[in-house]
Formats: structure tokens, sequence, C-alpha cells
């Protein structure tokens, strides 16, 4: 008979896991959180992604796309003065047309700023062979206010008329502003001219659109 308290009274002691285990664990542990993380921000959601889109594709095609979330696509009079839509559909259209390669887009403050590549002000202001014409029908479906801008540098030639580089630059924004007025733009266009420091002989075309509503009237800055 064995005595009380001896060895058979115990339960049998569990193996115990290697030590490694509890390292491996928490790095799967961690490496799941990671690409749990990674899919999050990668991952775009329909409705997002819709309200992105079907403006975009009805602008380019004309037809309107159906989809789950066409409903929800906010109404134009909303999302026209929304920076960051005029943005992406200038970004589309400057992407698709090559008349307008090499023109960028600035994001500043309160405005969009689309400047033009280098070309004679007869290029920009041609309505016979119109490298201007999509620009016009996309600002024509904008709300926001637009403005045309000639930027031309002081000509540092002695005796050259101060003031002749600004009117040189309020005629070539005065040209673009009505080419694309021409071209169906529906609404008046202002127009000013900046002078600005550099070798002269050059002036430079920004299309600059407001964070506002349209407003009317035109004006010339000096």
């Amino acid at each position: 008979m064995m005595p009380f308290g001896s060895d058979r009274d115990e339960p049998p002691a569990r193996p115990r896991s290697p030590g490694w285990m509890i390292t491996f664990a928490d790095l799967m542990s961690l490496l799941v959180s990671f690409f749990v993380l990674l899919f999050a921000t990668t991952t775009v959601e329909r409705h997002d992604w819709e309200r992105v889109v079907l403006p975009i594709s009805e602008y380019l095609t004309g037809h309107r796309l159906e989809g789950k979330g066409a409903a929800e696509v906010p109404a134009p009079g909303r999302a026209r003065l929304d920076l960051n839509y005029a943005g992406a559909l200038l970004d589309k259209l400057v992407t698709d047309q090559p008349a307008l390669a090499g023109t960028q887009i600035t994001r500043e403050d309160h405005r969009l700023v689309l400047r033009l590549p280098a070309q004679p002000i007869a290029h920009w202001a041609d309505t016979e062979k119109p490298p201007l014409a999509d620009l016009a029908r996309l600002l024509t479906n904008l709300e926001n206010k637009v403005e045309v801008t000639a930027h031309r540098a002081v000509n540092p030639a002695p005796g050259a008329d101060p003031t002749h580089d600004w009117v040189v630059a309020l005629g070539a924004a005065s040209s673009i502003a009505g080419a694309l007025q021409h071209l169906g733009y529906p609404r008046p266009l202002p127009q000013s001219a900046m002078i600005d420091l550099g070798d002269g002989g050059q002036t430079r075309i920004d299309v600059v659109i407001e964070d506002q509503s349209t407003e009317g009237g035109a004006h010339a800055t000096p």
C-alpha cells in the first residue's frame, strides 16, 4: 500500500512548449497585423471610387454610367465648386490631349492654376485648329470663377518703354480669353497682366480657377 501523498496522487506534468514558439507566435501576429494594415490603406471603397469616376466618365463619353453608387454622386452644383473635383478633370484632360502636353497644374490656397507651356500666343488663340477647345468645354461645365493671367518679364534694354511689356501681356491675355469664349465659354473672362523679373521677350499664360462661383465683369491689372 502506497503512503498518502505519494507521486501517484499528483497529475502527470504537462510537456512544456519550446521557448522559441512564443517568439514565433508574436512574429506571426505582427505579420498578420502588418498585412491587414497594408490592405486597409490600399483598398479603394467602391462608393468613393464611383463618386470620382462617374462624373469624369460622363464628361468624357457624354453618357452616364450607372453604378451601385450612382445615385449618391454629389449634385453638380456642389461638386463643381470643389477644386479637387476640378483638378481631377484637368489632370485627365491634360493627360489625354496631346495639344496640352507640358501643361502644369498647380494647387494654391484657394485656386487652381493651369499654366500653358511656352508656345506663341497665336498657337493658343487659333480657333481653326483649336488646341483649347476641350479646355473651353471643361471650363464651361464649371461654376467656378475663371481668369486668364499673362505674365511677361520686363525688357531690360536701355530706353525700353516700361509700359510696352505690360501692354503686350494684356493683349496676350485678351487673345486667350477671346479664343476660349469663341470656342464656347459662355461667361465673361476677366483678364490680367503681370510683369515679372526676367530677361524679357516671353509671355506665360495662366488660366486660374478660383474656389468661388463666377462673377461677371472683366478687368485688367497692371
